[in-house]
C-alpha cells in the first residue's frame, strides 16, 4: 500500500511540475510565434521602421538594464560604446566614404562589436570603483565627450553629417536590407543577445555579479575580485550594445553623432 502510495504521490508531483513548467513556457511560445508572424502580417514600413529597429535599440536599452539590474550600475554611456560599433562597422566595412576600409562583413562587424566591448570594458575601468550619483555623472561625462569628439572630427568620421551608406550585407544571395530580411536580422541579433544575458546569470560570474551589487565589501572580504568583476561585465553590457549599434546603423544608413546628444542621455 506504502509503495502504492508513494508512486501515485510521485506521479502527482511530476504532473504539477509539468502542468508549472508549460503555465510558464506557453507566454514564451505566443511572444514568438507572434514576433515570427510580424512580416507576414503587417505592412514593410512598420516591419522595417518600427518593429527591426525597435528592436536595435532594445539592445541598447538591454545593455543598460543588465548593468542596472546584476552590476547595481547605472551607465548613461552605452549609446556612445553602441556608436563606437556603428562607426566601426562605417569605417572597416563598405560605406559612402573614401576613408572606409572595404573590409568583407563578416570581418568587419564581428570586429566592430569587438571594439564596442573593448570600450565598454575601458568604460567600466574607469567607472567600476564609482557607486550612485558618480556612476552616472562619469558615464556622463564620457558620452558627452565622445559625441563632441564625433562631432569635430572631420578627417575620419566627418563631423555632425557623419558616415554614410552603410547598408547590410548580402549573404548567399540573399538582400539583408529588404524589410523582411533585416527585421529577422534584428530578431535574430535580440535573441541573441537576450540569450547572452540570460545565460550569463547562470553562470558563476553572474553570481559573483551579484553579489558585489548587494555587498561589495563583503565579496572582497570573501577574495573576489569586486573590481575585476565589475569591468567584466560593462565589457559584456558594451558588446550587446555594440550589437545594437551594428544593426541601428545598418537600419539608417548612416553613422553619425546625435543632435542634442547629452539632453537625449538625461
Amino acid at each position: 500500500m506504502s509503495d502504492t502510495a508513494n508512486g501515485v504521490g510521485g506521479s502527482s508531483a511530476s504532473a504539477s511540475a509539468a502542468r508549472e513548467s508549460l503555465a510558464r513556457l506557453w507566454p514564451h511560445a505566443v511572444l514568438w510565434i507572434m514576433l515570427l508572424a510580424l512580416p507576414f502580417v503587417s505592412t514593410s514600413f512598420v516591419t522595417f521602421q518600427l518593429a527591426a529597429q525597435s528592436l536595435a535599440v532594445g539592445c541598447i536599452a538591454l545593455s543598460t538594464a543588465y548593468l542596472l539590474s546584476q552590476a547595481g550600475a547605472v551607465s548613461l554611456a552605452q549609446l556612445s560604446v553602441a556608436g563606437i560599433a556603428g562607426y566601426g562597422v562605417a569605417l572597416l566595412g563598405h560605406s559612402g566614404s573614401a576613408v572606409s576600409l572595404g573590409w568583407p562583413w563578416w570581418i568587419a562587424v564581428p570586429a566592430a562589436v569587438v571594439a564596442a566591448s573593448v570600450a565598454g570594458a575601458a568604460v567600466g575601468w574607469l567607472a567600476a570603483r564609482t557607486e550612485g550619483l558618480q556612476t552616472i555623472m562619469l558615464t556622463l561625462a564620457l558620452a558627452v565627450a565622445f559625441g563632441y569628439f564625433a562631432q569635430q572630427n572631420q578627417d575620419f568620421l566627418n563631423g555632425f553629417t557623419g558616415i554614410a551608406g552603410t547598408r547590410p550585407p548580402i549573404v548567399s544571395g540573399a538582400d539583408l536590407s529588404q524589410p523582411t530580411a533585416f527585421y529577422y536580422l534584428c530578431l535574430a541579433g535580440a535573441a541573441l543577445c537576450v540569450s547572452l544575458v540570460l545565460y550569463a546569470q547562470t553562470t558563476m560570474f553572474g553570481l559573483t555579479l551579484r553579489g558585489t551589487r548587494d555587498d561589495a565589501r563583503k565579496m572582497a572580504a570573501l577574495g573576489y575580485d569586486v573590481t575585476a568583476h565589475r569591468i567584466a561585465a560593462y565589457a559584456l553590457a558594451g558588446l550587446i550594445a555594440g550589437i545594437g549599434g551594428v544593426l541601428r546603423v545598418c537600419s539608417t544608413g548612416r553613422s553619425r553623432p546625435a543632435r542634442r546628444s547629452e539632453e537625449r542621455r538625461v
